[in-house]
């Protein structure tokens, strides 16, 4: 938003004065009022739309638009239909929003367009109480480059945009002498490289003074230090491109301002605002979404309290039964949050009473507030605003909010994942664990994003909110609360943002024999991106629950339960002791970024998993089986090239048969353990005749094997008993990783894999980890020691003579030999990573390959250990953003 009203509203309506030009000249429309308008306490003023120019969007790619309701006065909750009229050229996101007058926040909406395929269509905007309003789109050929158009961002609170136009007049903090500046490659596809956006002030100095811009990174932020305490300095902005013809920008000049003393509303602005990148102002019943409180400060030295007001858009008062309501904190029960206005803000485990609303205290080093709000209802608008005391007795201007709650539509779901219990021997319970979500400052800013230079915001945790972060508010699809099991108290259990854990359809429990159950994540569900991070919609991880109790959630094997019983994961809580298949995954918007998915038997196995989408018209790549594939599949990848997989090529991937089959190989060098007994140091098992053994064939009881007995024997809540194997039914198979991780105690862990060795400056159980100084084998060379890399398996057949980066990779060797001591690795043919390893320490190869053979080989596409990137992870991409995925659980061999 620019900091001077009058400017803004004349370039909004010049905006409005072109978009009728061009729809007139297109469809006779215009995006004015509807006849029949009979309230004359109502001012229905225009839709434009910025930029007011026909849309140029490529294949496979977005293009940003505002919606905007300009010149309005007394306009509540209007709903605006979104539409395209061959969607098999171009979609737009949301397909609806709600506008209102009072504030540039809830008049406007930002859209997404993404483009499908080649053609020309219309994007349509309708409303009972407007006349249509249309804009040409044109989709060109996937490969072609649009440069874009260079934008400055016009202010620092909510509503502010991206904006071609200059000059811009932008104040910055008197005494702070700096200012930062925000720029974006506006509305450009596939820019890859070769594209710099350069400050060039007239005083001062520009920090960094140049950066470069993509069209799948095109932010870029300066700090321009220095200024004077008086005027006006200019500053320009430019840009400039090496590719191809068609590359100029206009650029764009900055007018940094000191503010003069303050007086009336010139002290600043501060407005409440909310995440309108996807959303257009409205809330799914049952979701959250964040409340922003910003201050647009003119520099004056203040401390503005802000007191929120909440009433209902009729003007009635709220009451527990409106469409919103702001949630506070409990502190020690990560299940709910208590409405404030209900109960109360609170942070003990049991609500206050009254209905106090929350307070914001802003100051120039803290400008902004993050809460939270949760829609109660499937229709219904509420209006937040709020009351400023000043400290030093200035006077302020606010912006107040206006949010729309909407219905469930079955129809918007950006991802499906759908889980099919294929064993025939038990029932599952899915786990769902939703991961951390980034925390913001604004809508477009996340907290971890921001510089300790910048004298706007003070940043906490990029994770944080709530009472351990007052100035952060969590994304849409998440909520604000303590992870873990056992929440306690703030210190020790800090507020994080939890992606939302939605209920799977047929519920959690999963017949054997070809049961199923799906979870939907919603297409409100999404963390923007900014110039720091992708647009994340969901991440987490997914596995298989064992003969869960539904009161309790406490299952046999992987429990998740939270603080309050029940089938539900705790927020951040995952499987627990984490001995099992975890399907994992981090779902971002297409098709600027794409999804990343994985298996993971690091921790150990209970279920053969498959992971992968289902749907089609999949963007894959036929050079590269990680590009669309699936994890842990049983089949040769592609299974439909015919040819079955082939060594060192990245066009195909081998099956995996999830033959579970540790023998005496299994174990580093010095320890003496038979191909019979070799399992039971791999396998945990519970119930049943508890009979002594001495390994495979050795229970007499049919159906029992030897293993562990239970979880208590790794030293989990009890003793450990490491050499002591008994007989009953399998439970699940654990890695020495989990046998070290569940116990890391040198004097009590004997189990048989030398963790306790030193080797050079860590112990085996650090390597096994990949912990204490240890890093990737995928380093660049140079990164440091090659006797601390974690890693450096060559699982495919030989790489010598592979030419990977530009140059002819042989195995890594020092003098002959792999730091450490040992032989050069040489291949294992069990499959093929994408990228060969750049280091290999011997204390590695010696004492963890051993370990983890046998889980590759039953699964060569799943992580067997902390590094094992190149050969474990899948990505997934399509046009529209809308992916079904499969989890298939099975029996393990």
């Amino acid at each position: 938003m620019l900091n001077q009203p009058g400017i803004f509203s004349l370039i909004r309506c010049l905006a409005f004065v072109v978009a009728s030009l061009l729809i007139a000249c297109s469809n006779g429309g215009s995006g004015g009022a509807s006849q029949g308008q009979v309230d004359p306490s109502v001012t229905p003023g225009s839709l434009v739309y910025l930029p007011s120019t026909a849309v140029s969007v490529v294949a496979g790619a977005n293009y940003d638009l505002i919606l905007d309701l300009i010149n309005s006065a007394g306009v509540s909750g209007q709903s605006i239909t979104l539409t395209v009229d061959d969607p098999s050229i171009a979609t737009v996101s949301p397909s609806t929003c709600t506008l209102s007058s009072g504030s540039i926040a809830s008049s406007e909406c930002n859209l997404k367009i993404r483009g499908i395929s080649a053609g020309q269509t219309r994007l349509v905007a309708s409303s009972s109480a407007y006349t249509n309003l249309a804009i040409a789109i044109t989709t060109t050929a996937a490969n072609t480059v649009n440069f874009g158009s260079l934008g400055t961002l016009n202010g620092t609170s909510d509503g502010s945009q991206y904006v071609s136009s200059s000059p811009i007049t932008l104040n910055y903090a008197t005494g702070g002498n700096q200012m930062a500046i925000s720029t974006k490659l506006l509305g450009s596809s596939n820019v890859t490289g070769g594209t710099t956006i350069t400050f060039t002030p007239s005083a001062g100095t520009a920090t960094p003074a140049s950066c470069s811009v993509t069209s799948a990174a095109p932010f870029c932020q300066t700090m321009v230090t220095g200024l004077p305490t008086i005027g006006t300095t200019p500053i320009t902005v430019s840009a400039s491109s090496v590719l191809g013809s068609g590359n100029t920008y206009a650029p764009i000049t900055v007018s940094a301002t000191a503010p003069a003393t303050p007086s009336g509303p010139t002290n600043g602005v501060i407005s409440i605002g909310t995440q309108n990148i996807h959303s257009g102002n409205q809330v799914p019943e049952g979701m959250k979404a964040p409340i922003f409180i910003n201050w647009q400060s003119s520099g004056k030295s203040d401390t503005a309290t802000v007191t929120l007001t909440l009433k209902n858009a009729d003007g009635s008062a709220w009451t527990s039964n409106s469409a919103f309501a702001l949630y506070s904190y409990n502190a020690g029960s990560n299940i709910k949050q208590y409405r404030w206005g209900a109960t109360g803000p609170s942070s003990t485990s049991v609500p206050a009473g009254g209905t106090t609303l929350p307070v914001c205290a802003l100051t120039t080093n803290t400008s902004s507030c993050g809460y939270g709000v949760v829609a109660n209802a499937s229709l219904g608008s509420v209006i937040l605003s709020g009351t400023v005391s000043s400290a030093n007795g200035y006077t302020y201007s606010i912006e107040p909010l206006q949010l729309s709650a909407i219905a469930v539509n079955a129809d918007d779901v950006a991802r499906a994942v759908t889980f099919t219990n294929n064993s025939l021997t038990q029932d599952i319970w899915v786990g769902i664990t939703g991961g951390a979500a980034s925390s913001y400052i604004n809508p477009t800013t996340t907290s971890g994003s921001v510089s300790t230079g910048n004298q706007s915001v003070s940043a906490v945790g990029a994770n944080s909110c709530g009472p351990s972060a007052p100035q952060n508010a969590c994304p849409m699809g998440s909520t604000c609360i303590q992870g873990g099991a056992n929440p306690g108290a703030i210190s020790a259990t800090p507020f994080y943002c939890y992606w939302d854990q939605g209920t799977p359809a047929s519920g959690y429990r999963i017949a054997s024999g070809g049961g199923s159950t799906t979870l939907n994540i919603s297409k409100y569900s999404l963390a923007p991106a900014t110039k720091d991070s992708s647009p994340i919609i969901w991440s987490g991880n997914f596995y298989g629950r064992q003969s869960c109790n539904s009161t309790t959630g406490v299952c046999s094997n992987a429990t998740c339960v939270g603080s309050t019983p029940g089938l539900a994961c705790g927020p951040g809580t995952g499987a627990t002791p984490g001995i099992n298949t975890l399907a994992e995954l981090t779902f971002q918007e297409s098709p600027i970024t794409t999804d990343y998915y994985d298996v993971s038997i690091i921790g150990g196995a209970n279920f053969a998993t498959q992971f992968g989408p289902t749907s089609t018209g999949l963007t894959t790549n036929p050079s590269n089986a990680y590009t669309c594939g699936i994890a842990g599949s049983p089949n040769n990848l592609p299974s439909a090239s015919g040819s079955g997989y082939v060594a060192n090529s990245f066009s195909t991937l081998p099956a995996s048969t999830w033959t579970m089959g540790a023998t005496s190989s299994s174990f580093p060098t010095g320890n003496s353990i038979s191909n019979a007994i070799a399992p039971s140091y791999f396998r945990v098992v519970s119930g049943g005749s508890g009979a002594s053994c001495s390994g495979t064939g050795t229970c007499s009881t049919s159906g029992e094997v030897c293993g562990y007995n239970g979880f208590g024997a790794l030293g989990i809540n009890s003793s450990p008993s490491y050499s002591s194997q008994v007989c009953g039914a399998q439970l699940t198979w654990v890695s020495a990783n989990s046998v070290w991780g569940q116990n890391k105690s040198i004097s009590t862990n004997t189990a048989p894999f030398s963790f306790a060795a030193s080797v050079g400056v860590n112990a085996v159980g650090d390597y096994q980890l990949c912990t204490g100084t240890t890093y990737t084998a995928y380093k660049a060379a140079g990164a440091g020691s090659p006797e601390l890399a974690c890693g450096g398996v060559i699982w495919g057949e030989s790489q010598t003579s592979q030419v990977f980066n530009g140059f002819t990779w042989s195995p890594p060797a020092f003098g002959g030999t792999v730091a450490g001591g040992a032989t050069a690795p040489q291949g294992l043919s069990i499959t093929q990573p994408s990228q060969p390893v750049n280091y290999a320490s011997g204390y590695w190869l010696t004492y963890v390959l051993p370990t983890i053979q046998w889980l590759k080989a039953a699964c060569p596409t799943c992580y067997t250990f902390p590094f094992d990137d190149m050969s474990s992870t899948f990505q997934c991409s399509n046009k529209t953003n809308s992916i079904n995925y499969g989890v298939n659980f099975s029996d393990l061999r």
